[in-house]
C-alpha cells in the first residue's frame, strides 16, 4: 500500500510539473501572439513576424499558424506564407469551419511560389553537400521543386578535397528554375613523404673579406708615420734656418753698429729685425728637434716589429717644397 502511495504521489507530482511547464509555455506564446497582432495592425510585419514564429514554437495553434501566414505574405515570402498555412491545415479538426478557406488560399498562393531545383551535376565529387541559403540540404533534396521565396538565393556546393563553390540564382513570383552544381577545384594534394622533394643545396655566397691584423702591423705603421713626421720636422727646421740666416746677414749689412746697437735709419730697426730673426732661429730649432726625434723613434719601431712574411710592400716619401713665401712638406707613403 506504501508502494503504491508512493507511485501515485510521484506521478501526481509529475503531471503538475509538466502542467506547470505547459501553461507557461502557453502564456507566453500568447503574450507573444497579442504583440505581434498589435504590430500588425500598426503595419510593422517585419517585427511581428518572428514574435508570431516563436509563439507558434512555443504552443502550436491553427490560429497563430493563419496569422503567421497572413504576415509572411505581407512581407513577400510566399514560400513561408505557404509551409504556416499548410501547418494550419494540418492543426485543425474535422469539422473546423476554416478548412475551406485555408484550402483556397494554400491554392492560390502556391501558384506564386518559386521553385528551385538542385540536382548533382555529372561530374561532381563524391561526398557532395550543398546548403541553399545556409540551410543544409540532405540527398532527398536533390531533384525536387524546392519552394523558395521571391528574391535572391545562394546554393554552396563543397565536396572533401574539393574547394568550395558557391552559385547564386534570382527567381521572380511563380518562375522555376533548375541547376545543376558541382564542387570548386581540386584542392592540391600534400605530397607523400616519398615524393617529398629534398632541400635545396645552399647557394654558396661570395665570402665577405676579412682583414686580419698581421702580427706587428700597427708597430710598423707607426715607426713610418714617425718618419714621415721627422721628415718634415727637418724640412721646416731648414726652411726656417735659411729665413734666420737671411735676416741676420740683412742686419748686418744694412744697419750700422755704433756702440753695441745697430741703426737702420727709415727701415725697420734692428730690434725689429733681430727679433724676427731669433724667432725664426727658435722655430728652426724645435723643428730640428723634432725632426730628429721622430726620425729616430721610427728607425727603433720598425727595427723591433715582428717580422712580417705576408710579403707586403710599406713605402713611404717626403715631398718639399720651398718657394719665395715660405717652405711646406708633404709625408706620402703606402703600408
Amino acid at each position: 500500500m506504501k508502494r503504491c502511495a508512493g507511485m501515485l504521489l510521484l506521478s501526481v507530482s509529475l503531471w503538475s510539473s509538466g502542467a506547470d511547464a505547459q501553461g507557461g509555455a502557453a502564456a507566453t506564446a500568447d503574450s507573444l501572439f497579442r504583440d505581434a497582432r498589435a504590430l500588425m495592425k500598426r503595419g510593422e510585419f517585419a517585427q511581428a513576424c518572428p514574435k508570431l514564429a516563436e509563439s507558434q514554437r512555443l504552443d502550436r495553434a491553427a490560429g497563430t499558424a493563419v496569422n503567421l501566414s497572413d504576415c509572411w505574405a505581407k512581407l513577400g515570402r510566399h514560400a513561408d506564407s505557404l509551409a504556416a498555412l499548410r501547418e494550419a491545415l494540418d492543426l485543425m479538426t474535422p469539422g473546423d469551419t476554416r478548412i475551406a478557406p485555408v484550402k483556397e488560399q494554400i491554392a492560390a498562393l502556391d501558384k506564386r511560389v518559386p521553385r528551385l531545383t538542385i540536382r548533382r551535376a555529372p561530374d561532381a565529387p563524391a561526398g557532395l553537400e550543398l546548403q541553399l541559403d545556409e540551410i543544409s540540404l540532405g540527398a532527398g533534396s536533390l531533384g525536387s521543386a524546392l519552394p523558395v521565396n521571391p528574391g535572391e538565393h545562394v546554393v554552396v556546393a563543397r565536396a572533401p578535397g574539393w574547394s568550395e563553390k558557391k552559385y547564386s540564382v534570382s527567381l521572380a513570383e511563380s518562375e522555376s528554375r533548375v541547376i545543376d552544381v558541382t564542387a570548386g577545384p581540386k584542392l592540391s594534394e600534400e605530397p607523400s613523404p616519398s615524393a617529398t622533394p629534398m632541400p635545396a643545396k645552399p647557394v654558396a655566397h661570395a665570402a665577405t673579406p676579412v682583414t686580419q691584423e698581421r702580427p706587428g702591423s700597427a708597430q710598423r705603421t707607426w715607426g713610418w708615420v714617425a718618419l714621415g713626421v721627422g721628415a718634415v720636422g727637418l724640412a721646416v727646421g731648414g726652411v726656417e734656418y735659411v729665413q734666420w740666416k737671411a735676416a741676420d746677414d740683412d742686419v748686418k749689412k744694412n744697419c750700422k753698429q755704433s756702440g753695441g746697437v745697430f741703426a737702420c735709419g727709415d727701415l725697420k730697426t734692428a730690434q725689429e729685425r733681430q727679433d724676427a730673426a731669433n724667432r725664426d732661429a727658435l722655430v728652426s730649432n724645435i723643428a730640428f728637434g723634432l725632426g730628429a726625434a721622430g726620425i729616430l723613434g721610427g728607425i727603433v719601431l720598425l727595427a723591433t716589429a715582428p717580422s712580417d712574411t705576408s710579403g707586403a710592400r710599406r713605402e713611404v716619401g717626403v715631398v718639399p717644397s720651398i718657394n719665395a713665401h715660405g717652405g711646406a712638406v708633404m709625408a706620402v707613403g703606402r703600408w
